[in-house]
């Protein structure tokens, strides 16, 4: 093994260890929705200069912006950030059993717009996910924005998850929708999460809910069926097999 080889490995492994941690730093920050560099460095146990380098990548991209100061406990009052409102917005889809309900969202979580489309059990899926795609488009028009405007697309339901292949096997309509393919050809070239609905609504209520002050409990979804997720010293698991 050369010299030369093992300065390229430590650096790609650097690279991919930035991006683990700048990933992490990012769902901190969209979590706290406000926050300062103590925040974060406390929070995610990183040393205060990390954490300012860090910001001021952040800063740089324009993911966040200054939001004033906060209040001084003796010292210099630090600064306060934020996620910046003018990013982009994204598309959240819940596929539910008697609707569909498609919204456009900023990336401080509030809902902009939104359109309700029935489910029509004897659409074929091919049919089913051109018209999320055509109210998506639609929905993006209505804000008077460009598509280049939406960020990424978010996908909740029931039913047998595929994460990485983008697949939902819906037994209500005894289909598989393949939302990773169809919705491309559909011009909509973007970033999509597929996730069980459980999962997303433990998720809102540990963020935005109810559970936001607590560390461990259990959801539970009953409508139509029955599904349940668990929390664990804050963090919402995923089952083994949703």
């Amino acid at each position: 093994m050369t010299k030369k080889f093992y300065l390229v490995l430590f650096t790609k492994t650097r690279k991919r260890l930035d991006k683990i941690m700048e990933k992490r730093v990012i769902n901190y920050i969209f979590e706290k929705k406000s926050f300062s560099q103590l925040d974060i460095a406390k929070g995610l146990n990183l040393p205060v200069s990390r954490a300012n380098r860090l910001i001021k990548k952040f800063l740089s991209k324009g993911i966040i912006i200054e939001n004033g100061l906060r209040p001084s406990t003796g010292g210099r009052p630090p600064l306060e950030y934020a996620i910046n409102p003018a990013i982009g917005l994204t598309a959240s889809v819940i596929i539910d059993f008697d609707a569909i309900v498609i919204s456009i969202n900023d990336f401080q979580s509030n809902i902009l717009l939104s359109k309700r489309i029935p489910t029509d059990l004897e659409r074929n899926s091919t049919t089913l996910i051109s018209k999320i795609s055509q109210s998506i488009k639609e929905l993006i028009k209505k804000e008077g924005v460009s598509l280049k405007n939406l960020k990424g697309i978010g996908i909740a339901s029931g039913g047998i998850i595929n994460r990485e292949k983008g697949i939902l096997r819906l037994e209500m309509i005894n289909k598989s929708l393949d939302f990773f393919t169809n919705l491309k050809l559909g011009h909509l070239q973007l970033p999509i999460v597929l996730e069980d609905i459980v999962y997303v609504e433990a998720l809102g209520e540990k963020n935005l809910g109810l559970a936001k002050k607590i560390q461990n409990f259990v959801y539970v979804r009953y409508k139509n069926t029955i599904g349940a997720a668990i929390c664990i010293n804050g963090k919402v698991h995923h089952g083994s097999t949703g």
